[in-house]
């Protein structure tokens, strides 16, 4: 099966970027809306919600306790701090369920995948897709269909409008843009040529003469001889010169898991007996705990599995480990990989 083609549709507010996802999925594509993601990551119930009542008080909620949408927008969109302050608590669990989305998408066979991300140029984003698709439109067109669609006033209008950086800005940054500057009639006409263009740019399947496994073959796991290994599958290296090893999970452990979306570590300065339960790894199959494989006092973690959990699919021995720490002892139940490839059946 050929990967996907992941794009990001984007646009400022009221350009039409949500009609034209709207297109798009009409001809095929899976569309990730990140206003429902957004959604999903303050309903009641989740960190989330508990997060912006936190700091922006209980009068963001409505009466049934869902969050009060317009209270919370009357106090952001004249607020730079408060902007950044609300994008760090939702955009973190956003990420995660976009994530989590496409993974489900591509193993349901999805072609191309269109993540809608209204902010995507303001939050540094554009780097991470195939390629980036910009709705625009003229400035006071969009000014008057937010008064005339949406019942804005024309300051509240005006303030959206400036919250989000000029689309002059963003069309130098796109692959493909959309003008929804002319008739509703020719969006459609302009979608429909979109849809060609990416189609051209799916990745191709592989040819006939690769090498398939047969139905029911085991999975051949990578394990390197100079690691150790624990029975629940965390590997640890050899100490360095300052006597620090470095441990995360072998790539079987992270097949059996399928894409991780999510990985909580400890701090530096935590201390762990052997076997103790050091992290959480939230994955599309399941989630699953970290187990220490010596005892010792974390000393590094990876922070960049934050913003690339899915470094530990990629290169779990590599830039896909979790932390590193200063052994102490308790080390016992380590295996080489010889037996760690026996244990596997390998």
């Amino acid at each position: 099966m050929s990967r996907p083609l992941h794009v990001a549709l984007t646009g400022n507010i009221a350009s039409g970027k949500s009609t034209v996802g709207r297109l798009l999925a009409a001809h095929g594509a899976t569309v990730i809306d990140a206003d429902q993601l957004a959604r999903e990551a303050v309903a009641p119930g989740t960190p989330g919600l508990a997060a912006v009542v936190e700091h922006f008080g209980p009068g963001v909620l409505a009466a049934d306790g869902t969050l009060d949408r317009a209270a919370l927008r009357g106090r952001v969109f004249r607020d730079a701090a408060a902007r950044e302050v609300l994008n760090a608590i939702v955009h973190p669990a956003v990420a995660r369920l976009r994530e989590a989305r496409a993974a489900e998408a591509a193993r349901a066979g999805a072609r191309v995948i269109v993540s809608e991300i209204p902010l995507l140029f303001e939050v540094g984003l554009e780097h991470a897709f195939d390629g980036v698709i910009l709705v625009d439109a003229p400035p006071a067109e969009r000014l008057a269909r937010l008064v005339r669609d949406r019942g804005l006033a024309p300051a509240d209008a005006e303030a959206m409008l400036a919250a989000q950086w000029p689309a002059e800005r963003k069309r130098a940054g796109a692959t493909w843009v959309i003008d929804n500057d002319a008739s509703a009639a020719q969006l459609p006409e302009r979608a429909a040529a979109l849809w060609a263009a990416l189609l051209a740019r799916v990745p191709p399947h592989p040819a006939a003469s690769d090498p398939v496994p047969p139905p029911g073959a085991p999975s051949v796991s990578n394990i390197p001889g100079h690691l150790q290994y624990t029975k629940d599958h965390e590997y640890v290296t050899a100490a360095d010169g300052d006597g620090v090893v470095t441990i995360g999970i072998t790539d079987f452990a992270q097949g059996e898991l399928g894409d991780i979306v999510f990985v909580d570590l400890p701090k530096p300065g935590a201390t762990f007996g052997s076997h103790a339960v050091f992290g959480t790894v939230e994955a599309v199959k399941a989630v699953s705990e970290l187990y220490m494989p010596v005892a010792g006092e974390v000393v590094a973690v990876n922070g960049r599995l934050d913003g690339e959990p899915a470094l530990i699919n990629s290169d779990p021995y590599g830039d896909g480990w979790m932390i590193k720490v200063r052994p102490s002892g308790g080390d016992d139940g380590l295996m080489d990989a010889a037996a760690y490839r026996t244990l596997l059946g390998q």
